[in-house]
C-alpha cells in the first residue's frame, strides 16, 4: 500500500479532490470504461466455460451410450 503524490506538472490532469478515493481499486471500480471492460471479458470467459463443459459432457454421454 502506498500513497499517490500529486505532481505539479500534471496539475490539469488530474482527478478532482472529490471525485478521489481512498484507493486504486475503488477509483477503478467506478470508472465506467474498467467495468465495460470487466463486464464483457466476464462473459467471454463463461462462454468459453460454457462451451468447454457441454461439449465435455456430449462426450460422456456419447462414451456412455457406446457401452
Amino acid at each position: 500500500t502506498g500513497t499517490i503524490v500529486d505532481s505539479p506538472a500534471d496539475f490539469y490532469r488530474r482527478i478532482p479532490k472529490k471525485d478521489r478515493k481512498k484507493t486504486i481499486l475503488e477509483e477503478l471500480y467506478n470508472d465506467t470504461k474498467v467495468k465495460k471492460f470487466s463486464k464483457k471479458r466476464y462473459s467471454e470467459i463463461k462462454e468459453n466455460n460454457r462451451r468447454r463443459f457441454s461439449a465435455l459432457k456430449n462426450m460422456k454421454r456419447l462414451k456412455n451410450k457406446k457401452k
